[in-house]
């Protein structure tokens, strides 16, 4: 049976969240392929190809890292998402341009999810992480 992985990052919550990538994690099951969902170097599965569904702005190495021990990794040379990596279409306050423009930050999604791993990794959310536990 044709296995893929699909290659997260550890805090993503992928299966807390809806991505269209679900939908086809249900239609390759009706087509005879396994999924597994692999988030860390140590979840690492054999698989027959990789999909890297990382829901950041820039990819850590150690995921792109994890995505590359296997032979075909879809998704594996996007590591940064930042507009500013391949859009020329940028105007500053230097600018000529005055008519109406779509704003769009630099960072995914207003850069929620990194500010969420900021505060996950911060003293106060790594205390907060170990009361949870009592």
């Amino acid at each position: 049976m044709p296995k893929i992985a699909v290659v997260t990052h550890e805090s993503d919550n992928f299966h807390g969240w809806q991505y269209l990538l679900q939908s086809l994690i249900r239609i390759w099951a009706k087509e005879g392929i396994e999924t597994a969902i692999v988030s860390r170097a140590e979840d690492y599965v054999p698989a027959d190809a990789a999909f890297v569904h990382v829901d950041l702005t820039v990819v850590p190495p150690e995921t792109i890292a994890l995505a590359r021990r296997y032979a075909v990794a879809i998704n594996a040379r996007a590591v940064d998402t930042r507009k500013r990596k391949y859009s020329t279409l940028l105007i500053d306050e230097r600018s000529a341009f005055s008519g109406p423009v779509i704003v769009k930050t630099d960072l995914n999604c207003g850069g929620w999810r990194e500010f969420r791993n900021e505060v996950a990794s911060s003293l106060i959310g790594q205390l907060t992480r170990k009361l949870r536990g009592f």
